[in-house]
């Protein structure tokens, strides 16, 4: 089963879908863990990702996608 969602984000940057994403979480009563990376990290992540925008959201070790994504896979689940 897979557990926890982290929310990737770029440390020192305010980042407002990030804090959406937190929100819905929070609202659903779900656990997650913020991971605010330095800007080399993070283009290292979006790149395994395959992605552009922050956040990035994995549910366990399963990539969600951003807060979009976040929303119809937390409809689904």
């Amino acid at each position: 089963m897979i557990e926890g969602y982290s929310i990737i984000t770029q440390s020192g940057k305010h980042c407002s879908w990030c804090d959406k994403a937190a929100t819905l979480l929070d609202k659903a009563g779900v656990k997650y863990h913020l991971r605010p990376l330095s800007l080399s990290q993070l283009r290292i992540e979006a790149g395994r990702a395959n992605m552009t925008t922050i956040p990035i959201i994995y549910h366990g070790v399963k990539l969600v996608g951003g807060y979009d994504d976040l929303l119809k896979y937390m409809e689904k689940n």
